[in-house]
């Protein structure tokens, strides 16, 4: 079932690595000479203005950390969707130490390891390629069925199936969930016109004839 583009996948794949990437930068600036703080001259001593690149700090920036949970809280919702156990229990880790001093190498290190984990379970799925137009139309659903959605909403489900398997080609499957969408339009309009029909039971349409 449509529900995410690869597109999106590796768009947040990619913000790891310069998550990853920026940070290691940062720990790896050495600290300054201390001859920097020494003298007349030094900074010690209020002289120059040299440029000195700050160290890493101890432990993981509040802000550093809220900016990549904000990115692993749009991980997490994919990855329980396709079970991608690898890149859960990563997430699971970084949970319970983001809410606690984190040593700023231990937190680099969470975020390549989550990466990695995020990569071997894309290596072991399928993805379908829908064309562009049936793709837009599935990005376009919620707009295109909004009245629907709005009035039954407890036909979404089969709306939904219904237009990704017309995205998928197959006409068939796609005509089989339409028409368990409309049963619950159906039952809504017997109701109005005080006509019954069989309760808890899918219809089966061949019978509606023989309703009361």
């Amino acid at each position: 079932m449509f529900n995410f583009s690869v597109g999106e996948v590796y768009a947040h794949l990619s913000s790891l690595r310069r998550e990853e990437d920026r940070l290691q930068a940062w720990a790896d600036v050495p600290p300054p000479p201390a001859q920097l703080f020494e003298g007349p001259e030094g900074l010690g001593g209020l002289g120059g203005n040299p440029f000195v690149p700050v160290p890493a700090p101890k432990f993981a920036p509040d802000d550093d950390k809220k900016r990549v949970s904000d990115l692993v809280e749009k991980i997490k919702k994919i990855a329980e969707r396709h079970r991608f156990d690898s890149t859960l229990h990563r997430i699971g880790m970084f949970e319970v130490k983001k809410d606690y001093f984190f040593p700023f190498h231990e937190f680099i290190g969470e975020i390549r390891t989550l990466r990695e984990a995020l990569e071997h379970d894309i290596w072991n799925r399928f993805f379908y390629c829908y064309s562009k137009a049936a793709g837009d139309e599935l990005i376009d659903m919620q707009d295109s069925w909004k009245s629907v959605f709005d009035k039954f909403p407890i036909a979404r489900f089969e709306i939904v199936e219904a237009v990704d398997c017309w995205a998928l080609g197959h006409g068939t499957a796609c005509v089989f969930h339409l028409m368990r969408a409309a049963e619950y339009g159906l039952r809504a309009l017997a109701r109005e016109r005080r006509v019954k029909l069989p309760k808890k039971q899918v219809l089966e349409w061949a019978d509606l004839a023989h309703c009361d």
